[in-house]
């Protein structure tokens, strides 16, 4: 738990993760994502993703190895390849057990970065409801996202 802690604190430095609001709306997506931080691997095999070029999967193991890992699951030799340059680590290429082990929020913070999390969050009309569309592509688990982020109002004032 030690190293977890030090790479969230690292993953929130880095990707300046650092209002109120943005903790809060960060921690509440990443702890449904990830069932209450219970699974920073994807449950499924990856065999679904074995050869899709969308993913940038184009070698035989890509599905395996570059299946969902980290708190908002990166997946695909693609994404894999732009985190490990982001961060400069070639290590991450190793695949999904290193990612979920090393970087299971760092990994997830590139994520919010990508996706301008930060400067949804910002918004004064933001809600759970707007953050999870943009997390999810939909509305899924948004009752368990509003609770966790009342504990997180709770607990980051």
């Amino acid at each position: 738990m030690p190293d977890e802690l030090a790479d969230l604190n690292k993953c929130m430095s880095l990707f300046n993760i650092t209002t109120a609001q943005r903790k809060r709306h960060f921690l509440s997506q990443i702890a449904h994502e990830s069932g209450g931080l219970r699974w920073l691997k994807e449950l499924a095999s990856g065999d679904d993703y074995e050869g899709r070029a969308d993913l940038g999967n184009s070698q035989r193991g890509d599905g395996r190895r570059f299946k969902g890992a980290g708190a908002i699951q990166l997946t695909g030799r693609h994404n894999y390849q732009a985190f490990s340059n982001h961060i400069k680590d070639p290590l991450v290429m190793q695949g999904c057990d290193y990612v979920a082990e090393k970087y299971p929020f760092t990994s997830a913070g590139y994520w919010w970065y990508l996706n301008s999390m930060n400067a949804l969050c910002d918004r004064s009309d933001v809600n759970v409801e707007m953050v999870t569309r943009r997390v999810n592509g939909g509305i899924n688990g948004l009752d368990d996202r509003i609770s966790y982020y009342q504990k997180a109002c709770e607990a980051i004032a």
